[in-house]
């Protein structure tokens, strides 16, 4: 059977204080709100939440190598550590 999550649930996942804000989360990102009927407790399927939420990640993955190439340090303590992450 699927797993469900309740929106009380994800809002404790999402760090959001208002059940507003997850749901339009969900809406934002594509993840249905389902209920049963004669309920008023919503919820949504834990693997299309995970899916959607592991899609955000990966969309922009981070390269140290073009970090260490665009990055400029300002201030002594920067490019000193900078020039130690640079020997390795």
């Amino acid at each position: 059977m699927f797993d469900r999550l309740y929106i009380k649930e994800l809002q404790i996942k999402l760090q959001y204080k208002d059940r507003r804000s997850v749901r339009r989360w969900c809406r934002n990102n594509g993840v249905r709100i389902l209920s049963d009927l004669g309920s008023n407790r919503q919820f949504v399927l834990k693997d299309e939440f995970e899916n959607s939420l592991n899609k955000i990640y990966s969309l922009n993955p981070i390269s140290a190598e073009n970090n260490k190439e665009e990055y400029i340090p300002k201030g002594t303590i920067e490019s000193d550590f900078l020039s130690i992450l640079l020997k390795t």
